[in-house]
C-alpha cells in the first residue's frame, strides 16, 4: 500500500539526498509503510489453491492407499524396501541398540533422525505405518509452502486474472516436485523435500522484508539432519545470510549444525563405526573416495543423466539471473546461492535411484526460477491466451516433471512388488525357515526378524563393506557365513556372478507383476552347506503354497 497524503512531500524533502544514492526500486522501498513492503497480496485465488492443493493432496493419498491395499489383498506395504531398513535399525534404536542385528554395531541408515524419529513407536504394530503419517503430513506442508511461493512468483494484480490460475500452478508443482509420490517411499525424502521448500521460502522472506523469520534457522538446522544431502543447501543459505548482513543469525545456524552433525560423526566413531554412516559412503564418491577424484566421478556419473542435464541447464539460468543488472540485488544473490547449491549436489550428491536423490533439489531450482523469473512470468500470462497458457504449462510440466508422474502411476505396482518379494522372504525368514539367513538387499528381511540377517553388502554388517565391489574371489561369502553360522542365503544372482562352488540353489522366488521398485524380479535361494540345503528345500516346500496369487517359487530340482 503507498503512502499517501500531504506528509509524502515533506518526507521526500527530508531524504531527497538519500533518494540519490540509492537505485530507483528503493526509492518505491522507502515510500512503502514498513510492515508492508514486499507485502504479498492475500485474495481469493491463494486461498482456494491451498484448499485445491491440500484436496488434491488427500485424493492422491487414500487413491493410492487404496490400490495397495488391493494389489496387496489388505496388506500395506512401502514401494521401497530401504523403508524397512530404517525400521529394523529403529526397533534396535528402542532396545537400546544401534544396528540392525542383537549385539552387531553397525550404521545403515541415510539419515541421522529419522531412525529415532521412528524408534518410539517401533514397538508396536502402528510404528510400521508411522513413516506413512509422518509423510503425509510433510507433503501437506509442502502444498502449503508451494502455494506461498506461488502467491509471490504469479501475477502481482491478479484480481483481474482467473482465480483459477494459481491453483491449477499449484497441481503442476505438486506433480513436478514428486510431493505425492514420495509419501508412500517410507523414506525420509518428504520431510527432506518440506524441508528445503521452507529454506528457499524463508530466504525469500528475507529478500523482501530483510527480517529472518526464526523457522529459518529451524529448516536449515532440520535438513541435514533429515538428508545429508541438505547440507549443500543449508551451507548456501548461511551464505545468503551472511551477505544480506545478518551474522550473528548465520553464526547460530552454523554453530548448531557443526555441533549436531558432529556429534553424530562422534557417536558413530566412538562406535568404532566410520565417521558417516555406510550408505552413504557406499552412494557418495566424494566421502568413499574423497577430494577432486570424487568429485570428478560423481559430476561424470551425474551427467549422464537425463536429470543431470536439466539441473545443469537450470543451474545456468541461475547463474545468468545472477549475473544480470536487471535483476534486483536481493535477488541476484538469492539466484547465485541456488546455483551454487546445485553445483555442489552435482559434485558430491547423486541423481537417480527413483528419484529420491535429486528430488530435493530439483525442487528447490525449480521454485527459485519461478520466483526470480516472476516479473516476465507475469507479463507472458498477461500477453497469452489462458488456453494456450495452460496447454504449454502442462508440456512444460510433462518435460521436467514427467517421470514423476509416471512414477506415481506405478506406486500400487512398486508397493506390490515389495510384498511380492522382500515381504515373502522375510516371512520365509521368519515364519518357514527360522535360522540364520544371509541376503544382498536388507530391509524387509530384517524387520521384526529376532534371527540374525546376514548383509552381504555390508550396510548392517561392516566387515563386509566393500568386499561385493571385488567379484573375482568369492570366498569371502563362505568365510563370512560360516562365522556367523548361515546356511541358507537369498541374493540376486546378477549381484554375485562368482558364487562359491559349495552353494547349492534350493530354487527361485519370481515376481507376479511388472518390475518397478525391486532390483531384480528373481531372488534365488541357496543352500551353503548339507543341512542348509535339506533345511531350506523342506521350508520352501511349506512356504511355495502360501505366496500369493502370481508370485512362485520355483525348485531347481
Amino acid at each position: 500500500m503507498w503512502v499517501r497524503g500531504a506528509g509524502v512531500e515533506t518526507l521526500r524533502t527530508m531524504w531527497r539526498p538519500a533518494f540519490r544514492r540509492f537505485p530507483s526500486e528503493r526509492k518505491v522501498a522507502l515510500c512503502r509503510a514498513p510492515r508492508e513492503a514486499y507485502s504479498p497480496p492475500v485474495d481469493r485465488s491463494g486461498r482456494l489453491a491451498a484448499a485445491i492443493g491440500v484436496g488434491f493432496v488427500l485424493l492422491v493419498f487414500l487413491v493410492e492407499l487404496a490400490a495397495i491395499l488391493i494389489l496387496n489383498a489388505g496388506h500395506f506395504t512401502y514401494t521401497l524396501d530401504d523403508a524397512y531398513i530404517h525400521l529394523a535399525l529403529a526397533e534396535r534404536i528402542h532396545g537400546g541398540h544401534y544396528g540392525v542385528n542383537a549385539g552387531e554395531l553397525a550404521a545403515p541408515s541415510s539419515s541421522i533422525v529419522w531412525p529415532f524419529l521412528l524408534a518410539p513407536l517401533a514397538p508396536w504394530a502402528v510404528g510400521e505405518y508411522l513413516p506413512l503419517l509422518i509423510n503425509l503430513g510433510a507433503a501437506l506442508g509442502t502444498a502449503f509452502i508451494l502455494n506461498a511461493l506461488l502467491t509471490r512468483s504469479l501475477s502481482r494484480d491478479r484480481s483481474a486474472g482467473s482465480p483459477y490460475l494459481q491453483p491449477f500452478v499449484l497441481v503442476l508443482l505438486l506433480l513436478c516436485t514428486d510431493t505425492l509420490g514420495l509419501v508412500f517411499t517410507g523414506m525420509e525424502h518428504s520431510l527432506q523435500v518440506f524441508l528445503s521448500a521452507a529454506v528457499l521460502l524463508g530466504l525469500v522472506r528475507e529478500a523482501e522484508t530483510r527480517t529472518v523469520p526464526k523457522w529459518l534457522i529451524a529448516a536449515l538446522v532440520a535438513g541435514p539432519l533429515v538428508r545429508y544431502e541438505n547440507l549443500a543447501l543449508s551451507a548456501g543459505g548461511l551464505l545468503f545470510l551472511l551477505a544480506r548482513g545478518h551474522r550473528r543469525s548465520a553464526a547460530l545456524a552454523a554453530a548448531i549444525i557443526l555441533l549436531t552433525v558432529g556429534a553424530f560423526s562422534g557417536f558413530l566413531v566412538h562406535l568404532g563405526l566410520g565417521p558417516v554412516p555406510a550408505s552413504v559412503v557406499d552412494k557418495s564418491p566424494i566421502v568413499s573416495h574423497g577430494g577432486v577424484t570424487g568429485a570428478v566421478q560423481a559430476i561424470r556419473r551425474n551427467l549422464a543423466e537425463p536429470r543431470g542435464i536439466m539441473l545443469v541447464i537450470a543451474m545456468l539460468g541461475l547463474a545468468s539471473a545472477a549475473a544480470s543488472r536487471s535483476t534486483r540485488p536481493e535477488e541476484r544473490l538469492l539466484a547465485g546461492t541456488i546455483a551454487l547449491v546445485v553445483a555442489a549436489h552435482l559434485a558430491a550428491g547423486r541423481i537417480g535411484w527413483y528419484s529420491r536423490y535429486d528430488v530435493s533439489i530439483s525442487a528447490v531450482t525449480l521454485l527459485a526460477i519461478l520466483y526470480v523469473a516472476r516479473d516476465g512470468l507475469a507479463r507472458w500470462i498477461e500477453q497469452t491466451k489462458a488456453v494456450i497458457a495452460a496447454a504449454l504449462a502442462v508440456l512444460w510440466s510433462a518435460a521436467i516433471g514427467g517421470y514423476y508422474v509416471v512414477g506415481l502411476i506405478h506406486v500400487p505396482l512398486g508397493a506390490s512388488n515389495i510384498e511380492e518379494q522382500q515381504f515373502q522372504m522375510h516371512r520365509f525368514a521368519t515364519e518357514y525357515y527360522r535360522a540364520p539367513v544371509a541376503v544382498n538387499d536388507l530391509g524387509y528381511v530384517a524387520f521384526r526378524n529376532p534371527g540374525y540377517v546376514l548383509d552381504l553388502m555390508g550396510l548392517a554388517s561392516p566387515e563386509l563393506q566393500g568386499l561385493a565391489e571385488e567379484p573375482t574371489d568369492p570366498s569371502w561369502m563362505n568365510d563370512a557365513t560360516r562365522r556367523h553360522g548361515v546356511e541358507l542365503a537369498m541374493v540376486y544372482d546378477s549381484w554375485f556372478p562368482k558364487r562359491p562352488p559349495n552353494w547349492r540353489k534350493v530354487g527361485e522366488l519370481r515376481l507376479g507383476r511388472k518390475r518397478v521398485t525391486v532390483a531384480g524380479d528373481t531372488v534365488a535361494f541357496y543352500g551353503l552347506t548339507g543341512s542348509g540345503y535339506r533345511r531350506g528345500v523342506e521350508a520352501a516346500k511349506s512356504f511355495a503354497g502360501t505366496l500369493p496369487r502370481g508370485a512362485r517359487f520355483v525348485f531347481t530340482e
